[in-house]
């Protein structure tokens, strides 16, 4: 079987992941402010053109409703002189402010009643059906330089100008026609004025963003390290805990109930020598012997017991000492092991527990369920990790181990899984079953210096 456990630190967050963590929140913000931004001011100048086309259109539509309307009337149509004066000084003020370059204002057949092209006035054109269809419906039309429709009025200079068409009802309620040329130069100045305006307040709300996310960004992440301390302190004294009953238990054991049996299997014998000699007696003497021969087989079992419960000195030399004892355990059930230890391993005792306990179950769960003849154990340093992995011949992963969970492996991988690791269980790369686990060289904060 394949298990793969992966630690992750075991302390606080060190002040300066604290601070490469906020490094790069900081970066990718201000990257993301840049991008932001850039997208901004493309979108803006898109905004500000629009706007300026917009006014230009409200100012012709003014233009044509409050000044030219009131001024054109039966008098303008019949070209007297008054009228036509009165009518050309408003137009010429206004062309004059410069927020349109040319004006025309036309009757409902396409004559025009005053121009800025003098030669213009009283020349009589076919409009299009679209100014045709503008002064019948009201409104106003906007074309753009490129999609003006052709006009025969317009000179050649003129196609460049942005034009605007607005029909009214003169000061006698008769239909009429006013058409503005904007320049290209004024509706740039307009589109820039804008753009301004708009750019700097769109900037500095992505930068008040920025501002008002940055100290919540400094919060969270020492809300995040106030509470990987507090999990460390509770997973570090977990870890302690665990070892100190693990050695009470086995103190325990060895003291009391090994001690009882000891006792008694050195006495057992002694009472059997002194029963009788008659054959009344060879029953109780074969009982004896058998309960005697129980007793010590007991004894093999629970001094092992004490033995996996608190194993003696697992760093260094310690440990490979120790996985040879589990080699010759197994080897006592017909399981061959290889052991193979990385001679530069320098582990700490408490990481040597966990590959002492790892490389304990992962033989102990070959023995129940492979059905293997061999397996090799080996432990290796892979930069800041050690790696244990115990592979074997039998025959793969067992459908209840791997749906259900064997307890020992459960317990196993919930504990790993509390120091920040991960568990699974596939098949042997070349059949059988592996069991691979990695485990921090050093776990800080628990006084386990390797040496």
């Amino acid at each position: 079987m394949i298990i793969r456990v992966h630690h992750r630190q075991l302390t606080h967050t060190p002040r300066s992941v604290v601070q490469s963590a906020l490094a790069r929140f900081a970066l990718l913000s201000f990257a993301t402010l840049v991008l932001l931004g850039i997208t901004t001011a493309l979108v803006s100048r898109h905004i500000a053109r629009d706007e300026a086309i917009r006014d230009a259109r409200s100012r012709s539509e003014a233009i044509a409703h409050s000044v030219a309307a009131p001024l054109v009337n039966a008098a303008v149509r019949s070209r007297d002189p008054e009228a036509m004066r009165a009518l050309n000084e408003a137009m010429e003020a206004r062309l004059r402010y410069g927020s349109v370059s040319h004006i025309v204002l036309w009757d409902a057949q396409g004559r025009v009643l005053w121009a800025d092209d003098k030669q213009a006035v009283g020349k009589l054109f076919a409009l299009t059906d679209k100014l045709e269809d503008l002064v019948l419906s009201g409104g106003s039309l906007l074309v753009e330089p490129g999609e003006r429709p052709e006009h025969p009025g317009r000179e050649e200079g003129e196609r460049e100008l942005l034009e605007v068409y607005v029909a009214g009802l003169d000061e006698d309620s008769v239909p009429f026609l006013f058409e503005a040329y904007v320049s290209p130069e004024r509706l740039d100045q307009d589109y820039q004025a804008i753009f301004r305006e708009l750019l700097p307040v769109s900037l500095g709300m992505l930068l008040l963003l920025e501002f008002a996310t940055l100290p919540l960004a400094i919060s969270l992440a020492r809300r995040i390290d106030r509470v990987n301390g507090h999990r460390s302190t509770i997973l570090e004294r977990s870890l302690r805990s665990w070892h100190e009953e693990r050695r009470g238990l086995a103190q325990e054991l060895h003291d009391g109930v090994i001690q009882d049996f000891s006792a008694i299997s050195y006495a057992l014998p002694a009472v059997i020598d002194r029963l009788p000699g008659d054959a009344s007696a060879d029953a109780a003497r074969d009982v004896g012997r058998r309960i005697n021969a129980l007793l010590e087989k007991s004894l093999v079992a629970l001094r092992s017991i004490v033995v996996d419960l608190a194993p003696a000195e697992l760093d260094g030399p310690g440990l490979v000492a120790a996985l040879e004892s589990l080699r010759s355990q197994a080897a006592h059930v017909g399981l061959e092991v290889s052991v193979q230890v990385d001679p530069d391993l320098e582990l700490g005792e408490t990481v040597g527990g966990l590959v002492y306990r790892v490389v304990r179950e992962g033989l102990r769960n070959v023995e129940k369920h492979a059905e293997a003849r061999s397996v090799v154990v080996e432990v290796s340093r892979r930069g800041e990790l050690v790696e244990v992995l115990v592979t074997d011949d039998g025959r793969g992963v067992v459908s209840e181990v791997a749906e259900e969970g064997h307890v020992g492996l459960r317990l196993l991988g919930q504990f790993v899984r509390d120091l920040g690791g991960t568990l699974h269980l596939g098949e042997g790369p070349t059949g059988g079953a592996e069991l691979c686990v990695t485990i921090p060289v050093a776990l800080p904060g628990l006084s386990d210096d390797p040496g």
